[in-house]
Formats: structure tokens, sequence, C-alpha cells
């Protein structure tokens, strides 16, 4: 695939984007910017190389510019993203095609900060989970990635069923992955005919493994030693 296969619409972080956002959603999006600023340093942003893909066993010719290598890929049609990129990208084209204040633009503000909860938390379990003293507390940190890992797959599954309507929009047009397709993404995943239902499900059980995470789990990853 080529190197910018999939459509990307970007829309700056200026104030006066925000003036018609709701205000739970401009929490969210500026939550997200927190995470992300206290994570990463823009200049220290190490960029994906083939390596890297190598490594994840990504195939050649993927887009590697919207992931972040330290984090877990997720694949959409010939572009590699990263939660926090993916769930911008989704995000994005939302308010694109509805405005953004539109309560399935909230929704998609909702999701993009769901999908950086789960990524950070999954990661963070990883990284502890081998430095755990007590054998039950490391069988339930174990669990937690389990369900988590299990939670990113219904979300690839997902984006699966998304990339076909995309896919047959570009054969239809016979003119690639343009602009089209990005709309048809977001009417695929948000359509109340198309399948709401299984990602607002997918976001419920997201929220649920939150608050059960937070409530099972940042405990034992503060002071894995007991």
């Amino acid at each position: 695939m080529a190197e910018d296969s999939l459509p990307y619409k970007s829309f700056g972080d200026n104030n006066h984007r925000f003036a018609a956002i709701p205000r739970t959603q401009i929490q969210n999006i500026r939550a997200v910017g927190s995470y992300h600023s206290r994570h990463l340093s823009s200049s220290h942003t190490p960029k994906a190389t083939d390596a890297d893909a190598w490594k994840h066993r990504i195939p050649s010719g993927y887009s590697l510019k919207h992931w972040e290598p330290s984090e877990e890929p997720i694949l959409l049609l010939g572009s590699v993203f990263d939660a926090n990129n993916l769930g911008k990208w989704i995000y994005d084209w939302t308010t694109y095609c509805h405005g953004p204040s539109a309560p399935i633009s909230d929704m998609a503000g909702d999701m993009w900060f769901l999908l950086i909860q789960l990524a950070d938390k999954v990661k963070r379990a990883k990284e502890t989970v081998g430095h755990i003293y007590s054998a039950a507390d490391r069988d339930r940190v174990e669990k937690f990635i389990e369900a988590g890992c299990c939670l990113t797959e219904k979300l690839r599954s997902l984006l699966k069923i998304c990339e076909v309507s995309m896919l047959k929009v570009a054969k239809r047009n016979q003119a690639g992955l343009g602009e089209n397709a990005g709309v048809e993404f977001v009417e695929t995943l948000f359509g109340r005919d198309r399948k709401l239902d299984m990602t607002e499900k997918f976001m419920h059980n997201v929220r649920h493994f939150n608050l059960h995470f937070d409530d099972g789990c940042e405990v034992i990853l503060q002071k894995p030693v007991g």
C-alpha cells in the first residue's frame, strides 16, 4: 500500500476550536492532551522504523507515521496507529463529517479517551506484572491483562468491519481511499443502522474494564513488592 493510503483529517488545537464543543467533550480532549504531554515530549517522540514494524510482525508497505513504536500497534487498512492516534483519527473524521458540537462527535471524543485509558492500563500492567511479589496479586493482574487484550481484539474486529465498507466505497468510486472512505468509516462505526450498537457495547465494556482495573489493580501496580 502507498504511504498515505488512509485519508487523514487533522485539526489544530486552537482555542476557537473548542467554542462549540460540549464541556464534557472538552474535558476528555484536554485529558488526552495532558496524558500525552506527560508521557511523550514532541521533540523526543521516536519515529517508528521498519525494524519496529518487523518486531511487531507488521507487513511491509504499511504507513508508520501515526504509530508511536513503544505502543501496541493497531492496523487499519494500510496504516498503523497507536491508541491515541487512532482515537484522534476517528475524532477528527467524525467532527469533519458531523461538526464538533454533534452528539456523535461527543461520542467520538469519549471513544478517543477510552482507547488511551485502555492502552495505558494494559501497558503498565504488562510492564509491572513480572515485578509483583505476591502470587495472588500477580494472577489478578495477569487476568486484567488478558481482559484488556481481549478488548483490543474486539476493537480490531470492529475496525475490520469498517475496513470492508471503506474498501467497497473505494472500489465503487475507482479513486482509491479518499475522502469518501473516511466518511464511510464514520458512518459504519457510528451509524444507527450500521455498527453503532457494536461500538456502544465496546465502549461500555472498556468503561467497565477501566473501573474494575482502578479498583483491583492500581494499588498493586503502585506497590508491586507489597
